[in-house]
């Protein structure tokens, strides 16, 4: 359910402040302001350029950048949580550092539960 509310916060000012819905250039400074910071804004300038003005790739990917960088930090934001997860699932069992990276055989589950795979 808290992940719908998420998608739901982010989504619909995405809608209501990339132009897609409403002019851009009619919206006040701070709206624009706001609207320029979502990946949809700069998404919607790469479609309208090429089919409504016939731009060429090179302008079409000029306008895309944006969207690529936002790509590049959800990925590395992504990265970094699961990394963190995974090195504090074994805190406190005086574990050598990193030891989930390297390749270790399957052992079956035992009845003391997770705390004896970590050792």
């Amino acid at each position: 359910m808290q992940a719908v509310q998420m998608g739901v916060f982010f989504y619909l000012p995405s809608i209501l402040l990339s132009g897609f819905m409403f002019p851009f250039h009619a919206m006040p400074a701070w709206a624009r302001g706001i609207g320029e910071a979502l990946p949809l804004t700069h998404f919607l300038r790469c479609p309208r350029a090429s089919l409504l003005r016939g731009a060429d790739a090179a302008t079409a990917l000029g306008l895309a950048w944006p969207v690529g960088l936002f790509a590049l930090l959800a990925l590395l934001t992504a990265i970094w949580g699961a990394y963190r997860r995974i090195c504090t699932q074994c805190k406190g069992n005086n574990v050598r550092p990193h030891h989930h990276v390297r390749f270790t055989p399957w052992k079956p589950a035992s009845s003391t539960g997770y705390r004896d795979a970590c050792q």
